[in-house]
């Protein structure tokens, strides 16, 4: 499908128009017999100009889209509208004022079969004024990562441009290099059986998460391949042949960091790794080796329990060039948690040296990050700024060994 219906701003319009045709419907205001008879331009002179005018006037100031999976079986467009905005069926009414009220409005148009024969739609969510609201646009931005496939190199883009909206920045971008690389060499500080142990106890628990049906969200594809070819044998474990410890590795690894946040499969299978690289850190005291600190911090966010987490990304650059909000930085690790009326966006830096000047140099550059952000005017954002480091200047520093220990 290739159609004018894709461009943001006619996608936009569309959906206006539908909303306001359903709107004169439940008022009684038009008849199903009239929207199946009248031509567009009788259409129009019954919605009346002023409503058709006010309509053409809204124009996008930011758009976001992606083609997602979803099963047309159980889905059709009202469905799908609702779910990405989190309603009920008891709330489909809201799909017609949902617009004014949040100042954001979805598009969906049915694609199609895929190359890969999934069922596709074409998902559009156009900002039209934000209100002072960051909550609808990222909740709506949350809800669409579930109809992606569960890989970090494409929820991750999504996040960055949920990031570059919200920070309402010029440029945006996230590096898993160091924790990447961090993870991979890892396993060159240990010894074959720690390798084992680690492996083997990693894809025991993706296939108990398998068997309880934990299939479908929370287990990344790479995960349950690597534990389908790794089967126990007849006593029960799993055999790791030399030559291939390597590649189960960082097919282990690379499978980890397609886990989702906040979730409770995502706390269980990255348990054996994290335990014993934490472990590793504190008994080395490597609390000054900057990639495995940062590294150490992003997957403590990952398996987080805090109610609400929903994105963690490492390695952020953020760039603004407008004149009055100038701004150039790089945050070790962000989180964005989503509540029920509020938005939380935790900024992390891994101060790694004992130097106290240091210390204060990285907390001052947190907080003029918290100040940019404060400065956009949302009303329903809190910035929390936190420091991991061993010189302990003030109540948002953390020590790395705390982080070891617990």
């Amino acid at each position: 499908m290739n159609s004018l219906y894709l461009y943001p701003s006619v996608a936009c319009l569309e959906s206006s128009f539908s909303k306001a045709l359903v709107q004169k419907l439940c008022t009684k205001e038009l008849t199903i017999n009239e929207l199946l008879e009248f031509n567009d331009d009788a259409l129009i002179k019954k919605i009346g100009d002023n409503l058709i005018e006010e309509l053409v006037k809204r124009k996008p100031i930011f758009t976001v889209q992606r083609d997602v999976s979803a099963d047309i079986l159980h889905l059709n467009n009202v469905k799908f509208e609702s779910a990405l905005l989190g309603f009920n069926k008891k709330e489909y009414s809201k799909l017609i004022n949902y617009p004014e009220q949040d100042g954001i409005i979805i598009s969906t148009y049915y694609m199609g079969l895929s190359d890969d024969l999934e069922e596709t739609f074409r998902v559009i969510v156009n900002v039209l004024d934000n209100k002072h609201k960051l909550m609808p646009f990222v909740r709506v931005i949350t809800n669409m990562k579930d109809y992606l496939l569960q890989r970090q190199e494409i929820t991750s883009k999504l996040a960055e441009e949920l990031i570059y909206y919200s920070f309402g920045v010029n440029k945006v971008s996230s590096n898993y290099s160091k924790v990447r690389s961090s993870l991979l060499g890892f396993n060159n500080g240990l010894n074959k059986k720690e390798i084992t142990e680690i492996i083997s106890r990693t894809l025991d628990i993706v296939d108990e998460c398998m068997n309880k049906g934990n299939l479908v969200l929370g287990i990344p594809y790479k995960l349950e391949s690597l534990t389908k070819r790794l089967r126990k044998n007849n006593k029960g474990m799993r055999i790791i042949r030399e030559k291939t410890f390597n590649y189960t590795w960082e097919r282990m690894v690379l499978g980890l960091l397609d886990t989702y946040p906040g979730r409770n499969e995502t706390r269980l299978i990255w348990g054996p790794l994290f335990n014993k690289f934490k472990k590793y850190v504190y008994e080395n005291n490597l609390f000054e080796s900057g990639d495995l600190v940062e590294t150490l911090i992003f997957i403590k966010e990952l398996i987080s329990k805090g109610r609400g987490i929903s994105w963690v990304l490492p390695s952020v650059t953020l760039i603004n060039e407008q004149q009055d909000k100038k701004l150039n930085a790089e945050v070790d690790v962000i989180s964005v948690y989503i509540f029920e009326d509020q938005v939380e966006i935790k900024l992390f830096e891994c101060s790694k040296s004992d130097s106290k000047h240091k210390a204060a140099g990285d907390y001052q550059k947190i907080l003029n990050i918290q100040n940019h952000l404060n400065s956009l005017g949302h009303k329903d954002l809190l910035v929390t700024p936190k420091i991991y480091g061993n010189a302990n200047i003030n109540q948002d520093f953390v020590s790395i060994k705390d982080v070891c220990l617990n």
